[in-house]
């Protein structure tokens, strides 16, 4: 099937930009300890670079955003506390501090560290909130009720948003982190998490019968810089179906 060039995949869309990150040095008022009103504690920055984004805090801690990802951190020192505010997904390796903790908050759960490994996946669009930790230990409060839970290495947390039910799926790394390294890895995806992957790392709709793809599963790892086109391929054969570009939305049709 012939697919326009220009849906290669958006993080690779030159050599210098799958070569690089983007590095942005936060201000060194983080740990200056001014007693600042909230509006003025918190900046933000939101990453649309199209590749993911390396923040290098003040603290010495390090985060990696996801594209279209929002992180506010704290400017001052506020209660303690180093607190961070984030809408999307984000990997982060925070400096041990056992006198000030680190904060992750989100909507829906928030995530108190003194110095670990994990990632925090947060999407508005998602059903969950994820958290998933590979190094250290880190607890869990959710905002719905108070409730603290403990996470240990190796584990995931997610969180239901309509009915706040916990739950502790099994944590890959290799699909949870692959993201970090600007890969993209489906293992056992159903149609729906098929098409959100797509939607979120192509820049395009897309558009199903989800009757058509009951009880489908999908599994590929993809190399890095891998066109669209040829996850396309892959999806037709691996599913029997038909995918086909109509300007920005991608349809998928099963064929029997």
């Amino acid at each position: 099937m012939q697919r326009p060039a220009r849906f290669a995949w958006r993080r690779w869309m030159s050599a210098a930009a799958a070569a690089a990150v983007v590095v942005i040095a936060v201000a060194a008022a983080w740990l200056a300890g001014l007693r600042l009103p909230e509006a003025g504690r918190f900046q933000s920055y939101a990453n649309h670079t199209g590749d993911v984004a390396v923040l290098h805090l003040e603290d010495g801690t390090q985060v990696w955003l996801q594209d279209g990802t929002e992180l506010r951190y704290a400017v001052g020192k506020g209660d303690g506390e180093r607190i961070v505010r984030l809408d999307g997904e984000a990997y982060f390796e925070v400096r041990k501090n056992k006198g000030k903790p680190f904060v992750v908050s989100t909507p829906y759960l928030d995530v108190r560290v003194t110095g670990t490994k994990f990632n925090v996946n947060a999407y508005d669009d998602e059903p969950s909130v994820v958290a998933s930790l590979v190094e250290g230990s880190v607890d869990i409060t959710a905002r719905s009720d108070g409730r603290v839970y403990r996470l240990t290495p190796g584990h995931s947390i997610a969180l239901a948003k309509a009915s706040g039910e916990v739950t502790y799926p099994p944590l890959n790394g290799d699909v949870v982190l692959a993201w970090k390294d600007n890969r993209l890895v489906f293992a056992d995806d159903d149609i729906a998490s098929l098409a959100k992957k797509i939607e979120k790392w192509y820049d395009v709709k897309v558009v199903y019968d989800p009757a058509r793809f009951e009880n489908s599963k999908f599994t590929v790892r993809l190399m890095e810089g891998e066109r669209l086109d040829n996850l396309l391929d892959i999806i037709e054969t691996a599913l029997d179906a038909e995918c086909s570009m109509r300007g920005d939305t991608l349809v998928i049709t099963r064929r029997k």
